[in-house]
């Protein structure tokens, strides 16, 4: 992308505190539109913009951090990183930097692109709600506020990023659509351990799909593969868990690096997933046809610094962390491992008890529609208007309401004098967090009264999300639109 295309999609980012960059790591040169400049403290852009120039603009108690995630960020392909500015004024700003890396055909990191996003007043947020916490004030109900806020104006900017995706002419346009929706599905976990300074860090639990984590852990791993090293994912399972993702994240890292160490530069390492129906477990194993391991290695290979690669750095530490994040999640951790075979390593965790949405895969932002009739309720008009345009665009008739008692004024109706055969109405999708009168788990257990086989779709705030019964069927906010509409047919055709 040139400097002009750069200056003709800025008006994606017109809004105060984002811009775009591209700087060329052969030239040391930046291209960037004037917004750019202005996140730095400067009313005029720049002549020109080095990286050197940039370090000059961070905190000094930052630029060692930053150096590390910028040379990470070209061996593993992505930049996720915050760190703080100073203006010449002598004032402070936090930004936020995310972004990919392009390499040339021999595997060389050439470029990076990205959006700079200022987070200073949810840095500020931040420090306060730590602040109130540390008083044991009572701030769950505030914090639990602005999540839920924060979540609903996430949901909208998911939803438009989304369509911009789908409707994008121009490669760029895409990839920073994707950027941004990455960034704010990434945004989305931080009001998890947001939430979570006034918690148990229980809390930090949310409900995932594996395959969904074993995605972005095999898109991170990829790149620094080293050659020979062939890595293929199998996905059975369909269930979802409830875990730490970050720590998941975590754990499938350290398996598969240890399996790259036992192929010793040439073999295959295998990641799958399986539903164990009959114990109500998925199953993610991580599987290498490398050296294997003796019987006295494997039986000891959960103690912590225990290694039999001390000499390569190894720590001992990443199984003993594998075993405990499985141990804390109510799960399981096995080894089957022989000489000269290879290694399995299969970690046990109980599937969620409930249904959740998959996020869908890069480019799959279309979905099945349909001309059944649909009952949305949600408060946020923003979020309702987002949800409204999506389904009726795929010929869905959908009527619409702020609250669950004026939802349940609806569906009563268009209840038949006799029959329940005359409901007006083909599936509920509701917000669980809809404050009132009435909640919406109320009105979805008045209309399981009335007509059991109405599905209810609810969304909301996760790990809060109200569920009345254990097969209910939830959507966890921000979610994308695809991922509404895929949900609203699976519920439709199953019916």
């Amino acid at each position: 992308m040139t400097g002009h295309d750069l200056a003709d999609s800025a008006g994606l980012f017109a809004f105060s505190g984002v811009s775009q960059w591209r700087h060329d790591l052969l030239d040391n040169r930046t291209t960037r539109p004037s917004q750019h400049d202005e996140l730095y403290g400067h009313a005029e852009q720049l002549a020109s913009w080095s990286q050197e120039m940039f370090l000059e603009h961070v905190h000094a108690d930052d630029r060692s951090q930053v150096l590390a995630e910028l040379a990470a960020a070209t061996v593993l392909g992505s930049l996720d990183m915050t760190f703080r500015v100073v203006w010449g004024d002598g004032s402070e700003r936090w930004l936020r930097s995310v972004g990919t890396t392009e390499y040339d055909s021999k595997g060389e990191a050439i470029q990076m692109a990205g959006v700079l996003i200022d987070v200073t007043d949810s840095k500020a947020l931040e420090a306060r709600v730590n602040e109130l916490t540390q008083r044991q004030a009572p701030v769950s109900q505030l914090v639990g506020g602005v999540v839920h806020d924060f979540n609903n104006l996430l949901t909208v900017i998911v939803g438009a990023s989304e369509a911009l995706l789908a409707t994008a002419v121009s490669v760029e346009n895409r990839d920073l659509a994707r950027i941004v929706l990455a960034a704010s599905e990434r945004a989305a976990e931080q009001t998890q351990r947001l939430l979570a300074l006034t918690q148990a860090p229980a809390s930090l639990t949310t409900t995932v799909h594996p395959a969904t984590v074993v995605a972005e852990v095999v898109r991170l791993l990829r790149p620094s593969l080293p050659s020979g090293v062939d890595l293929h994912v199998r996905e059975g399972g369909q269930q979802a868990v409830v875990v730490d993702r970050v720590l998941f994240e975590s754990a499938i890292l350290n398996l598969a690096m240890n399996s790259c160490a036992a192929v010793d530069g040439g073999g295959v390492i295998t990641i799958r997933i399986d539903d164990v129906q009959m114990s109500n477990e998925v199953a993610i194993s991580v599987a290498d046809n490398g050296h294997g391991m003796t019987p006295d290695v494997r039986r000891r290979a959960f103690e912590p610094l225990y290694t039999t690669r001390a000499e390569t750095g190894g720590t001992g530490l990443g199984l003993a962390q594998v075993q405990d994040f499985v141990r804390d999640s109510g799960g399981t951790v096995t080894i089957e491992s022989e000489p000269g075979v290879g290694t399995v390593v299969t970690l046990l965790l109980p599937a969620a008890q409930f249904s959740a949405a998959e996020p869908p895969r890069d480019g799959d932002v279309t979905a099945r529609g349909g001309t059944e009739r649909l009952l949305l309720v949600e408060d946020d008009a923003d979020v309702r208007r987002m949800a409204l345009l999506a389904l009726r665009g795929l010929g869905y008739h959908v009527r619409q309401a702020s609250t669950a008692a004026e939802g349940w004024e609806l569906i009563q109706s268009a209840l038949g004098p006799t029959t329940k055969d005359q409901f007006g109405f083909d599936l509920v999708v509701a917000n669980a967090d809809t404050s009132g009168v009435m909640s919406s788990a109320e009105l979805a257990d008045r209309i399981r009264g009335v007509t059991p086989d109405l599905p209810v779709l609810l969304t909301g705030q996760e790990p809060h999300l109200h569920r009345p019964t254990p097969d209910s069927t939830v959507l966890f906010k921000p979610y994308r639109s695809s991922e509404l509409a895929s949900l609203v047919r699976e519920l439709l055709d199953s019916r």
